[in-house]
C-alpha cells in the first residue's frame, strides 16, 4: 500500500514538472519573438545629415528692374542676364532610408550687372589741385537674394544605394541691390603714385554715393530629386526645384507688392546617416 501511494505521489511530480518547464519555454519563446517583431529595421532607423548644395538658379529680375528704371540715372543693364550661382546649407534628422525628414536651411545667390559707361567731371578739390579731367565712370549693380526656413522631405528607396526625394520648405528672406558707381575707364589703370588724375582715385571723381535697395519676403519651395549612396556617411545627389518670393512691401510702398517664381538644379552632398 505504501509502495503504491509513493509510484502515485512520484509520478505525479513529474507530471507537474513538465508542465510547468513547458510552461516555461513558451513563456522563452513569446518574449524571443516580441523582441524581433519590436526592433526597428535599419533603414527606419532615426539618423540626421548636414547638406551642403551648390546650384544655378533662373532668378526672376523685374522687380529689380522697375526700380532700376525709374531711380538709376544710367542705362544698359542687362536683366536677361538672370542666372545666379547659388549656394545653400541643410541640416535635418529622419529615418536612414525611406521615410519623413525635418530640419532647417538657408541659401543666397548673387550676380552683378554693369550699367552704360557716362563721363564725369574730377572733384573740386582735385580740380583746385590742377587735376581736372574728365573720367568715365559706370554703376555696378550688386543683387543679392537670401533666405532660410523649415525644411520637410519624403524620402523613397528605390534601389539598394538609390533614394528618389520630394519635398519643399517655407520660411523668410528678402532681395538687395546694391548702387556702386564706380570709374568705368577699362580693365587697366595706371600704377603711377605721382597724383596723376589717370591713377583711380575715388576722392578726386564726382561719380555720386551708392545707395541700397532691400525688399523682404515670404518664400517657399518645391523640390525633388535622388541621391546616391558612396558610403554610409557620404551621398551624392541633384535635384530640381522652384523657389517662389511674395513681398507685400516691396522694394517700397509705391512699387507695391511683388511675386517670382526662380526655378533652378541644384548639387548636393550628404553628409550622415539620413539620405
Amino acid at each position: 500500500m505504501i509502495k503504491s501511494a509513493a509510484i502515485i505521489l512520484l509520478g505525479t511530480g513529474l507530471m507537474l514538472s513538465n508542465g510547468y518547464c513547458d510552461k516555461d519555454d513558451d513563456d522563452d519563446e513569446r518574449e524571443e519573438i516580441k523582441v524581433v517583431e519590436d526592433t526597428v529595421p535599419y533603414d527606419q532607423r532615426l539618423g540626421g545629415s548636414g547638406i551642403i548644395e551648390f546650384g544655378l538658379t533662373k532668378f526672376d529680375l523685374s522687380s529689380v528692374k522697375d526700380i532700376v528704371k525709374k531711380e538709376l540715372d544710367r542705362g544698359g543693364f542687362d536683366f536677361d542676364e538672370n542666372v545666379f550661382p547659388t549656394l545653400g546649407i541643410i541640416g535635418y534628422a529622419g529615418p536612414r532610408r525611406d521615410g519623413l525628414r525635418v530640419g532647417f536651411g538657408g541659401w543666397a545667390g548673387y550676380k552683378s550687372l554693369y550699367s552704360d559707361t557716362w563721363t564725369s567731371r574730377t572733384s573740386d578739390s582735385a580740380i583746385a589741385n590742377g587735376n581736372d579731367s574728365l573720367v568715365d565712370s559706370t554703376i555696378q549693380l550688386h543683387i543679392v537674394f537670401a533666405h532660410c526656413g523649415l525644411v520637410m522631405e519624403k524620402s523613397f528607396k528605390v534601389l539598394d544605394k538609390l533614394n528618389l526625394y520630394a519635398g519643399g520648405m517655407l520660411g523668410g528672406g528678402g532681395i538687395v541691390a546694391i548702387e556702386d558707381r564706380q570709374r568705368g575707364g577699362g580693365a587697366f589703370n595706371s600704377s603711377s603714385s605721382s597724383g596723376n588724375v589717370d591713377e583711380w582715385d575715388t576722392d578726386s571723381v564726382d561719380i555720386g554715393d551708392n545707395r541700397i535697395a532691400i525688399a523682404p519676403a515670404w518664400v517657399f519651395d518645391l523640390r525633388a530629386g535622388a541621391t546616391y549612396t558612396v558610403t554610409k556617411w557620404l551621398h551624392i545627389g541633384l535635384d530640381g526645384s522652384t523657389f517662389f518670393y511674395y513681398s507685400s512691401s516691396g522694394f517700397q510702398s509705391k512699387y507695391g507688392s511683388f511675386w517670382t517664381v526662380n526655378p533652378g538644379v541644384k548639387l548636393r552632398f550628404v553628409f550622415g546617416t539620413s539620405t
